[in-house]
């Protein structure tokens, strides 16, 4: 009732606020009783507010979580008016906004005030370039003008109203400490005020610029924020900018003052408003923002009680009025009224006084209303207002002398962070225990130590000046503790070099001192390891920075090692190093330095050893090995100098390399060594006979034997002392997980990669180090295993035994899979023993899980499922198998010279083959589901499924139609359908399926899964006892869900000793090894995550889920409460939009589609415009401008709200709201960048989860990562999923701001931990549990049953044909004797044929040689040489003449071998015309495109890379060794066919060629002959006319005879317009190229590029090798069974006679 009255009081003054009016004046006057009453009716307004919203959403929208159905007249009513409300709700945005600031709700704030900056961003966006109605300032919607004064005026409205809003949500924000919010909205501002453009006359609007400076007091930086707000006050117009954002930073400039306690700033602050005040004095509103809102006098009273002049103070205090109590709707207010009441209380000299008790009772009161309604807002807000109250209460317990402890202050050992504490909290908390020491409560410990906190938490913020005022007060205190801080001060503001020269110095000052009291004084010790891991520290980050020559003067240990450092970073190394030493010997129980010096010494020996084993030599041990061989006689005897330094620079490089040989094995390492040095000291084998040289070469290796010893030791101290600082650090019960994860993997490291050669120090460490530190790194420790050293394998073990021991639910479950999933019997025989160790401590619990494991993988897949999951797949293979026989059944029915008998036969034979390998899975399964039932289920399916099961089978092992395979079809159909009627279940009784399960009560096995600050297994091998913080296993749930999915899996539920349930996914088909590494991933992340200082405090996390597997292909996952797919909600909202769809009668269409089908319903008709076909497979050929247009399109129809919305609407205040957004931008950021980093895809929505109560993503399936995406079909190229729907529910700066910090803290974070994370990864490859090739073997055991089915039908056509080939193969040889004789003819005459050819050559040189001559004559005008050269030329062409009338007869004499080797081919082919015409009208009845040799021979090639990796035994036993070869040697026929003909034609071809060039040159020379005599003729006649010829012409005709004669005998013409015979040569250059390339297709032919003509040589070579083959195919099948078909014969003929046909078609007649 009382809520109801107040809620009445608040909604009588809605008309107020409605009215916007922002005067806080108004809100005062709700009520006139006490603070809540005027601060909760407004809270319950805005909680009203949200709430109507809200529910007016879900009217018209919906939400895919809650289950509200409205009634259909509300729907239809807010859906008709849905913009009303929105335009009404805008309108009430700003005054909802004001009363937010009012009541000091943050959260409201935030949600109206990112809604208001929202909806002017829209407004913005639709008046760019044009008038319309804009928001004005008060709120409302106002009437669009086009008018450039209007506009002009709407443009300052908007920027008012935007600068507004931002300056609540900025006050806000800081102090919520949200510096990443402020971030991204200044970059979203300068977005919208570019868009904006505003200007107002010539001058800029100056639009926010206190953003920067409030962005850095968010982060605590007052000094330098209030630098900024300073600087803009002093130096900018004011009158550019807008009042309330001036009045913001004068009260925050102040407010940074007064936290600091910079009073000497305040007072040159207060002189500076002042002097803007008068400056401004002619802008009356301006000088009213000028003031602060803090009176003067309380600040001069701060002032002056920090100096210690109480008196002044006291004059101060009294000068401020009281504060009014009706004042209450300012909680800052509020707050300095307390303070100031408070400091007028501590200057009360009386106690007892009544000023004193009112002054403190007010303090009190006037928080306690304000605190009384704190709901759910962050408590960072308030934290100012409780430190408050902490005060009053110390300050007045201290007034009375009561006792009083800081710890009612702070809590004990506080660590200040300078992420979320607040110096100006400190700095009061300081003041009030300076006043409980004057009341002589406190001691100068507690001071001292708030100070030193203090000073620290300064200098982190970048508050320099405040650090130092600090320091300076409590020097006097602690002189080493202030120095060392003055030192810090100094180096954190850039003084680098002289801050480790004086921190070197105070340690050296000190030494003594601090070694004296190291055991009376802890503080002192630890102060003085803490200088020496600072200057540690320094030296190895700022080693490029600091000043070698300013400090080598100061620090000894630089100037003495200068010489032996190449540069001054190994000297800063080497100091660094030398003060982690000196901070252990200072006290050797100082883990931090311990672990600090580890890391040293481990990066100085990964310094010096490489990642692959090598190292570098020094100087002095190079030396050692030089002077052992110059004392070996032979070494300087027997070598050159040349062969001196060879030697030298081999045994250098195998000294550098020796770790690896030594590594990878072990018992060889002394014959390795000493082969090593025998192959590169030749001498010592070659001297080896003479037994003295023997001596002396023993001495020489055992010599270089201790050099090598003393090098690996060099090599590997630095490692081996690392190795021991580690383990002494690990024995320290810290809760450092960062650093024990970190420092545990190193170690395994070490262990597996030099385990030998450490040995002393790791057998010491391993059997002494705790086991708690390595259960973090179980699965990489598992990995290692199998390590082939035996060193290695039993400390892995001795270590997984020992988590054992203490925690046996870490080790026995993943032990016991081991065991019953380990292929290899050693990787067994190690679980085994491993197992049989833990059973001696925990036997009871080693039993239980081994049930409990037996059973989940009973359940997991239940009979029936497993069933319908084999015949699901078997089906579709079952009828394509019978399609295949069918068509075999078919073609053995037609071959008439089969008796029926036979037929029959060879079809059951047929049938048994192409069927086995459906019926060697089907009778798998029958033998998986035969045996002895064991559970009620179990029983109940053999009794209603066996029968049939049974009689399926057998009906399918017997052929009853051959040409009718749907009976057998039909019998696993009606089966299967049998069984899916019958087994549709959704839930299930665990009694049924799992008895051992339900009857389960009290076990002491521990719930699966729960981390190990959930969980502690402390079960005891003797009495069974519980720890105090076990939680173990007390029942099942009755009921098992069985979800509708394809794997049926099942979801369980444990209730726990704690009462609690735990839910589980049993979860088949699939190898969940995968996704438990991964989660162990994300856990360490997680660990990373919280050990780093920036994202330790707010939650940084990935969210993930216990993985256990059970076997290679079940698993049991961690059930993810709360949790929804993105799917979920995005079906959601598209079936409400086709409800909505089907109210208004526009669609009648039911349901939803597919993401796929809208895609593609848009795509297709696109491509179809475009002229291209749809085709899923050809998804390159797509443009790409088409897709992005389409998936634009999609974007566009899918509402950016979606997931926003369902944040909002699932959250039950606005407190929630933010967090759930905060939380939400955490989570996708954490994701994000580990699934960059993994390469993880898939990211549909139904993989990623979304859980609703906290704003956490979820992702789940894990199986495609490491990049895999990228070879999908579709690659994914994405780094991460970032859909407009994700990014909208990031708030309103989207992926600036938090998200983008958020990013780059998480990538910097992992970055900084890439050596933990790859050594994570690393553990992937070598984990014996996780087979990476299970699903490879099961496609080869697949593979090899599909190849031995073709085989053994290829054998089956064989046997069809054997009788016809029998009959023809004697036959076959005699013809290929004969052919075999004409190719050697043919051959024969290949050198003659070379000759003739060079003869021509010749004449074609002689030819060039006179046309060189006569182009002389005619060039010297010596007529009288022509008619000799004429002679010549006469005379070398009869000679042609002669020559080519001889060539004519070889070429005939050729003619007539090939014309005989043709008629034999002929002969050939017409014994074989008859079956060869049968196949053929076979194979076209059958209508098949390709003929069934063809077939057969592609069989053959895949069958022959097979063959040869089967064993010898196989080939001996199966009847495919006899023909194999012969198909071979048939194919190859086929090539000696076709060479056969490829030879002829190039003969006649030759043979036309030089016919044709013979005329033609016997004409030209007769033609010559006449023009010779004509010209003679006319010379004689004409004398004096042939002087005048024109030398140039009569060259040119010359030139033309020339020309023409060169063409008639063979050669290419320069001109164009005679091409005939050059035409020809091509064909024939053609022709030969075609034959060579077919050629070259089965054999390796050496082509001659430079001959013109074919290498009949070596195409000869290649016939007689084919011949060879044939020969021997028949003396295979010449003593052949009778059995053998005929039909083979035939069908190799006749795909010879194809072949040939094919080649004559391509190469033309």
């Amino acid at each position: 009732q009382t809520l109801v009255k107040c809620f009445n009081d608040a909604m009588n003054k809605t008309t107020t606020i409605e009215n916007g009016n922002n005067n806080l004046n108004h809100l005062n006057t709700f009520n006139n009783g006490n603070n809540t009453n005027k601060i909760l009716p407004i809270r319950l307004l805005l909680q009203f507010v949200d709430h109507l919203e809200k529910q007016i959403f879900l009217t018209y929208e919906g939400s895919a979580l809650l289950d509200y159905q409205p009634p259909k007249p509300s729907v239809l009513f807010f859906r008709t008016n849905r913009k009303v409300c929105t335009d009404w709700f805008a309108r009430m945005r700003q005054p909802l906004l004001a009363a937010s600031m009012a009541s000091n709700s943050s959260s409201d704030v935030l949600r109206h005030g990112l809604k208001r900056l929202l909806d002017l961003k829209l407004i913005i966006q639709k008046a760019a370039g044009v008038g319309v109605g804009i928001v004005g300032s008060t709120g409302g919607l106002g009437a669009g003008t086009n008018t450039a004064a209007a506009d002009q005026i709407n443009r300052a409205n908007r920027t008012r109203d935007i600068e507004m809003a931002l300056l609540w949500i900025m006050n806000v924000l800081c102090t919520l400490g949200e510096g990443d919010v402020i971030e991204g909205l200044e970059s979203w501002m300068k977005n919208i005020m570019h868009r904006l453009r505003f200007r107002e006359g010539c001058r800029e609007v100056h639009f926010a610029p206190w953003i920067g400076a409030i962005a850095q007091q968010t982060k605590g930086q007052y000094e330098r924020a209030s630098k900024q707000y300073r600087h803009i006050l002093e130096t900018e117009d004011l009158n550019l900018l807008e009042p309330a954002g001036v009045e913001l930073m004068v009260n925050q400039l102040t407010k940074c003052y007064g936290k600091l306690g910079d009073w000497e700033s305040m007072e040159k602050w207060t002189e500076s408003l002042k002097n803007l005040r008068s400056k401004y004095s002619n802008n009356p509103y301006l000088m009213q923002q000028l003031s602060s809102e803090v009176d003067i006098n309380y600040i001069n009273a701060l002032a002056k009680f920090d100096l210690g002049d109480l008196r002044s103070a006291q004059s101060f205090i009294n000068r401020v009025p009281r504060g009014n109590v009706r004042d209450l709707l300012r909680p800052s207010r509020c707050l300095v009224q307390s303070e100031t009441e408070m400091l007028r209380a501590m200057l009360e000299e009386d106690p007892s006084s009544n000023e004193f008790k009112d002054g403190l009772n007010l303090a009190k009161n006037v928080l306690f209303d304000y605190t009384s309604v704190i709901s759910e807002e962050p408590l960072q807000e308030y934290s100012q207002y409780l430190v408050q109250l902490r005060c009053v209460k110390f300050v007045e317990g201290a007034a009375n002398k009561k006792q009083v402890k800081i710890k009612d202050l702070i809590p004990e050992n506080v660590l200040l962070d300078p992420s979320i504490h607040d110096i100006g909290l400190w700095n009061k908390i300081l003041r009030v225990v300076k006043y409980g020491i004057s009341k002589g409560v406190c001691n100068k410990e507690d001071y001292q130590t708030i100070s030193n906190q203090m000073a620290k938490l300064s200098r982190r913020q970048h508050n320099y000046k405040l650090a130092e005022r600090t320091v300076s007060k409590s020097e006097n205190e602690n002189v080493v503790s202030s120095e060392f801080e003055k030192v810090k001060l100094s180096f954190a503001q850039s003084y680098k070099t002289d801050a480790v020269g004086k921190l070197w110095v105070l340690i050296q000052n000190n030494m003594e001192s601090l070694k004296a009291n190291s055991i009376r004084d802890p503080t002192q010790e630890h102060i003085g390891n803490k200088m020496f891991r600072k200057i540690a520290k320094w030296c190895h980050q700022e080693k490029e920075i600091l000043d070698m020559h300013h400090l080598k003067s100061i620090i000894p240990q630089l100037s003495a090692g200068e010489e032996s450092f190449k540069d001054h970073s190994k000297a800063f190394d080497h100091l660094s190093g030398y003060c982690l030493k000196q901070s252990i010997e200072m006290c050797n129980l100082d883990e931090k330095s311990l672990l600090e010096y580890g890391k040293w010494c481990h990066r100085q020996g990964r310094n010096t050893i490489d990642s692959e084993g090598h190292f570098d030599l020094e100087e002095s041990e190079v030396g050692a090995i030089r002077n052992i061989l110059e004392q070996d006689e032979d070494y300087v005897r027997v070598l050159n100098k040349e062969e001196k330094i060879k030697v030298l620079k081999d045994l250098r490089q195998m000294f550098g390399t020796i770790l690896d040989k030594s590594i990878q094995d072990t018992d060889n390492v002394d014959s390795e060594f000493v082969k090593g040095i025998s192959n590169i000291c030749s001498w010592i084998s070659s001297s080896n006979a003479n037994s003295s040289a023997s001596s002396n070469n023993t001495n020489l290796i055992e010599e270089l034997r201790v050099v090598c010893n003393n090098i690996k030791r060099r090599a590997l101290s630095s490692y081996s002392l690392s190795a021991k600082n580690y383990f002494a650090f690990l024995s320290f019960t810290s809760d450092r997980t960062g650093d024990n994860i970190n420092v545990t993997l190193r170690l395994l490291r070490l262990l597996v990669k030099y385990g030998r050669l450490l040995e002393g120090s790791l057998n010491e460490g391993f059997t002494t180090t705790p086991s708690a530190p390595w259960k973090n790194i179980l699965p990489q420790i598992f990995s290692r295993t199998g390590h082939p050293d035996p060193f290695v394998q039993k400390h892995v073990q001795d270590l997984i035994v020992n988590i054992g021991v203490e925690s046996p639910h870490l080790v026995v479950y993943p032990v016991i899979v081991g065991i019953n999933t380990s292929t290899e019997s050693q990787q067994k025989k190690i679980f085994e023993t491993i197992l049989d160790k833990l059973k001696v401590h925990h036997p009871q619990y080693i039993s239980e899980v081994s049930v409990l494991i037996g059973e989940f993988t009973r359940i997991t897949l239940l009979w029936e499922e497993k069933w319908l999951m084999e015949l699901q797949v078997l089906l579709p293979e079952i009828s394509q198998r019978l399609r295949k026989f069918k068509d075999e059944s078919r073609r053995v029915q037609e071959m008439s010279r089969l008796s029926y008998q036979e037929k029959i036969e060879m079809i059951q034979d047929k049938y048994n083959v192409i069927m086995k390998p459906s019926m060697v899975q089907l009778e798998r399964l029958v033998s998986s589901t035969s045996g002895t039932p064991e559970t009620p289920h179990e029983k109940w399916f053999q009794d209603n499924f066996a029968s049939s099961i049974n009689k399926a089978l057998e009906s399918f092992r017997v052929i009853q139609d051959p040409l009718n395979g749907e009976d057998r079809i039909n019998i696993w159909k009606d089966l299967y359908n049998e069984i899916r009627k019958q087994s549709n279940f959704q839930q299930l009784k665990l009694e049924e399926i799992s008895p051992e399960l339900a009857k389960t009560r009290s076990s002491i096995i521990s719930m699966p899964g729960l981390q190990e600050d959930e969980v502690t297994a402390n079960v005891s091998a003797s009495t069974s006892k519980r720890g105090s913080r076990v939680i173990t296993i007390q029942s099942f749930e009755p009921e098992v869900v069985v979800l509708p999915t394809k794997t049926k899996p099942k979801k369980i539920s444990l209730v726990g000793s704690d009462g609690k349930k735990y839910t589980y996914l049993l979860k088949g088909k699939e190898d969940s090894h995968l996704d438990e590494r991964i989660m162990q991933f994300l856990d360490i992340i997680n660990h990373i995550l919280q050990s780093d200082k920036q994202t330790r405090t707010k939650g940084w996390r990935a969210r993930n889920y216990a993985v256990i597997p059970l076997s290679q292909r079940s698993g049991l996952i961690q059930w993810a409460r709360n949790s929804t797919p993105l799917f979920t909600v995005y079906k959601q909202w598209q079936k409400r939009s086709r409800n909505k769809q089907q109210m208004s009668g526009r669609n009648k269409a039911e349901g939803y589609y597919k993401p796929t089908d809208q895609f593609y319903a848009k795509l297709i008709p696109s491509l179809k415009d475009r002229g291209i076909v749809f085709n899923l497979m050809n998804r390159k050929e797509w443009p790409t401008d088409i897709t992005k247009r389409v998936f634009l399109q999609l974007v566009k129809e899918t509402p950016r709200w979606i997931l926003s919305k369902e944040l909002w609407c699932s959250s039950s205040s606005t407190a929630e709201w933010w967090s759930k957004i905060q939380s939400y931008n955490r989570s996708v950021a954490v994701m994000s960048m580990v699934g960059y980093i993994i390469g993880l895809g898939d990211r549909h929505l139904d993989n990623i989860l979304m859980d609703f109560t906290t704003g956490e993503v979820i992702h789940i399936d894990y199986n495609v990562c490491f990049e895999k995406g990228l070879k999908l079909r579709v690659p994914e190229k994405v780094p991460f999923r970032m859909t407009q729907n994700m990014q909208e529910a990031l708030g309103l700066t989207g992926v600036e701001g938090m998200f983008r910090n958020g990013c780059e803290k998480v990538i910097t974070v992992m970055r900084r931990s890439k050596e933990t994370l790859l050594t994570l990864l690393e553990a992937f490859v070598y984990d014996p549990l996780v087979d990476w090739t299970a699903d490879k073997d099961d496609d080869m055991e697949r593979n090899l049953m599909e190849l031995n089915v073709c085989l053994n039908l290829i054998t089956s056509r064989i046997r069809e044909m054997e009788s016809d080939l029998n009959q023809r193969s004697e036959y076959f040889v005699k013809e290929f004797e004969e052919l075999n004789k004409m190719f050697k003819n043919l051959a024969s005459g290949k050198e003659e044929l070379r000759e003739k050819q060079g003869a021509v050559a010749q004449m074609a040189k002689n030819i060039e040689q006179s046309r060189k001559q006569y182009q002389s004559v005619l060039d010297n005008g010596e007529e009288n040489r022509l008619k000799k050269e004429h002679d010549a030329l006469i005379s070398e062409q009869k000679q042609l003449s002669i020559d080519r009338e001889s060539y004519q007869k070889r070429l005939e004499a050729v003619k007539l071998d090939a014309v005989n080797i043709q008629d034999k081919y002929d002969n050939v082919l017409n014994t074989v015309r008859g079956p060869l015409q049968s196949i053929i009208e076979q194979e076209t009845r059958q209508n098949k495109k390709d003929d069934t040799m063809n077939d057969l021979l592609r069989l053959l090639e895949s069958y022959r890379k097979v063959v040869l990796q089967l064993p010898k035994e196989y080939s001996k036993m199966n009847t495919i060794g006899d023909w194999i070869q012969s198909l071979n040697d048939i194919m190859n026929s086929h090539i000696k066919a076709n060479i056969e003909s490829c030879a002829k034609k190039l003969a006649t071809n030759f043979k036309v060629n030089n016919e044709a060039k013979k005329q033609s040159a016997e004409e030209k020379i007769n033609e010559i002959q006449k023009q010779i005599i004509e010209t003679e003729a006319e010379r004689a006649s004409q004398n004096q006319q042939l002087q005048k010829l024109n030398t140039d012409a009569l060259m040119n005709d010359m030139e033309a005879l020339k020309h023409t004669i060169m063409l008639k005998i063979g050669f290419k013409p320069e001109e164009k317009n005679i091409r005939v015979s050059a035409s020809q040569e091509q064909n024939f250059l053609r022709f030969e190229t075609s034959a060579l390339g077919y050629l070259s297709n089965r054999f390796i032919i050496n082509q001659n590029q430079n001959e013109g003509l074919i290498s009949y040589e070596e195409m000869n070579d290649r016939i007689e090798e084919v011949l060879k083959v044939l020969i021997t195919m028949q003396e295979i099948w010449a003593p052949a069974s009778p059995t053998i078909s005929n039909d083979i014969g035939s069908d190799l003929l006749f795909y010879a006679r194809r072949m040939f046909g094919d080649l004559k078609a391509t190469l033309g007649e």
